[in-house]
């Protein structure tokens, strides 16, 4: 009966121990369901929430359709189309744009033509402008008159500054290269000064 009894208590201890290790793992594997069963759900609704925001969103406008972005104080972009000749044609505004006004207003700067920047001084009445520079004394704008001003070059000949078709200086045109590097001096902007009447902008 010792013996026996033994056998039947060992029996039943490894029935139960299997039966307890059973209902672990079936326990393990049914959090493990679960938890695949949250994720996706989870994945479904975040796919169906974006897929719906990107068909709301509005596309972004291309590269070319953007609105293109101007230098501060300019109110056009525009440069000579050669660096052989040219002509520069603009009205100035009657009174300046701004109170108080500079003391020193560049009115238009080049990158076609190295070193090219024509430069006013209200307080001086002179305009400086040209390579090489030239100035132009008794100079008068802003006084409450719409004033016309041109510039105009020819490699190898003339360059000319008008204020209302009279010509205020004029000197042989030189295209200023660094002697030392053979690098062209000048500004890394095209620059057209807000001073000017909008669309009078005449460059050839």
């Amino acid at each position: 009966m010792g013996k026996r009894g033994k056998k039947k208590a060992s029996s039943r201890t490894i029935s139960k121990g299997s039966a307890g290790g059973m209902s672990k793992s079936r326990k393990y594997i049914t959090v493990a369901v679960l938890l695949l069963i949250i994720i996706g759900v989870g994945a479904a609704i975040k796919y169906k929430y974006f897929s719906q925001t990107q068909e709301v969103l509005p596309e972004k406008p291309s590269d070319e359709s953007a609105p293109k972005s101007n230098n501060a104080g300019s109110v056009q972009l525009q440069d000579f189309p050669s660096s052989e000749a040219g002509t520069f044609t603009g009205i100035l505004r009657p009174q300046y744009f701004k109170e108080p006004m500079d003391n020193v207003i560049i009115l238009f700067a080049s990158v076609r033509v190295p070193g090219l920047i024509i430069t006013y001084y209200p307080e001086d009445h002179k305009m400086v402008g040209g390579t090489p520079q030239m100035v132009a004394d008794g100079i008068t704008f802003f006084d409450g008159i719409s004033h016309e001003l041109r510039y105009s070059f020819q490699r190898n000949g003339q360059q000319l500054l008008l204020v209302d078709g009279k010509v205020v200086a004029s000197s042989p045109f030189v295209s200023y290269r660094s002697t030392l590097t053979g690098a062209v001096i000048g500004t890394p902007d095209v620059f057209i000064s807000k001073a000017f009447e909008k669309d009078t902008i005449n460059i050839s």
